[in-house]
Formats: structure tokens, sequence, C-alpha cells
């Protein structure tokens, strides 16, 4: 019998989230998702591997008679699944203009630049 369960987004359990329910069952540690609970301390932990966008939650946890938890955000960031297009450099004197098309996926560029015979300045 459990006594906890973990939440997602406030009102979906992870036993019933169907991306995690078919590997939660297999009640296996070296799964993906695993799900312990200690009652006797209690202690409730649920442990994901391999981390990906797609986990992305609020979670928390609820124990019966007791109530719920406040929530954590798990947020996950992915790299750009795409490189640069369209880049280009216009030389005029001694300046250069670097334009390049969107990234998709990509919310901040650090842009390096290296000048003839130097070291490379963001």
């Amino acid at each position: 019998r459990r006594y906890s369960d973990i939440l997602l987004n406030g009102d979906v359990s992870i036993f019933t989230f169907v991306p995690y329910s078919d590997i939660l069952a297999k009640n296996n540690p070296d799964e993906r998702l695993y799900f312990a609970e200690d009652s006797e301390n209690g202690l409730s932990t649920l442990i994901i591997k391999n981390i990906d966008k797609s986990d992305s939650h609020n979670f928390s946890c609820t124990v019966t008679t007791v109530g719920t938890t406040s929530t954590i955000f798990l947020q996950v960031t992915e790299p750009p699944t795409t490189g640069v297009t369209g880049l280009t450099a216009v030389a005029e004197f001694n300046t250069a203009t670097v334009s390049f098309e969107p990234v998709a996926d990509a919310t901040l560029y650090t842009v390096g630049i290296q000048p003839d015979g130097g070291s490379t300045v963001y």
C-alpha cells in the first residue's frame, strides 16, 4: 500500500501519467523512473534518469491524511536542435557586420569574434 503520491502540475498522479506509468509499474530502480516510499520515516523519492524537456513539470507530493506540499518546478532546457544557417559577414574598412538566421529553440545567443591575429572576443 502506498501512503504518498507525486502529482504533476497539481492534479495528475505519476502512476497514471501515461509517459511514466508503464515504467513505474515495473518497480525497478534500474529503469529511467523509480518511486520509493519509506512510510516508517515519512519519505517518498522519485528518481528520474536521463531527464529531457518532456520532464518539465510542477511536482508536488501528497500524503494521505496530511495534505499536499508546495510544488517544485523542474524546468529542462535542451540545446537547439539545429545549427546556424544563413551566416553572412560583410566587411567594410575596419568593421564587419555579422548576421545569421534565428536558431530553432535558441533563447540566448553568445557570439565570439576573433580578430585577425587576436583572441576571441565575446
